[in-house]
């Protein structure tokens, strides 16, 4: 399990370290393994919802070694791809935890005119976020999709994800977005940033 040829190990969260609140069997003893055998660890979320502090707070509450600096959420993949773009005036349709993710990065978020709409899984969705998300991506604004994730599962079963309400945005608009979460680059090179090549 444990190759030479292997350096780096990009592991995905949901259904891979943890479903739910419950860590898969044994996900800590793996993790803990392959940091005992000097392998450089990096966890990787499509979910854009909680930042990363929230991510590293839960992986450790599981029994897992994890710093904030080794996770990537299509969140954090957003927020930089949108500074090295400089677009820093950000409409955010998506979670408190995208918004923080979005400042922390030091993007501003747009009430007025926005440079870019980004856009996350969000359960608090209403109709006027999608009307003034629509307004800005008329008038020009970047569209930003976190990832196209169509749904994801729950307690009471599937429910809708990003996926779907960038359709929404999609078909409001026209317009296609730039998608950053997996299976798209952005976000493997958010994870990987500060690794010697």
């Amino acid at each position: 399990m444990l190759s030479g040829e292997l350096d780096v190990f990009l592991l995905d969260l949901d259904g891979v370290v943890y479903v739910g609140d419950r860590p898969v069997p044994y996900a800590a003893e793996a993790i803990a393994r392959l940091r005992a055998a000097g392998r450089v660890v990096r966890f990787v979320t499509n979910d854009p919802r909680p930042t990363r502090e929230d991510l590293a707070a839960r992986l450790r509450s599981m029994g897992i070694e994890a710093a904030v600096d080794e996770i990537a959420s299509s969140g954090r993949a957003a927020a930089l791809y949108l500074r090295e773009q400089g677009l820093t005036r950000v409409y955010s349709v998506g979670s408190e935890g995208l918004a923080r993710e979005l400042v922390s990065a030091g993007l501003e978020l747009a009430d007025t005119r926005a440079d870019a709409v980004v856009v996350g899984c969000d359960e608090s969705l209403g109709y006027e976020d999608l009307r003034a998300a629509t307004e800005y991506l008329y008038a020009g604004a970047a569209f930003v999709a976190t990832n196209v994730d169509g749904a994801f599962p729950t307690e009471r079963g599937m429910a809708p994800a990003t996926g779907a309400i960038v359709a929404a945005l999609g078909v409001a608009s026209g317009r296609e977005p730039v998608v950053v979460g997996k299976p798209e680059p952005a976000l493997f090179d958010a994870a990987t940033r500060g690794l010697p090549p």
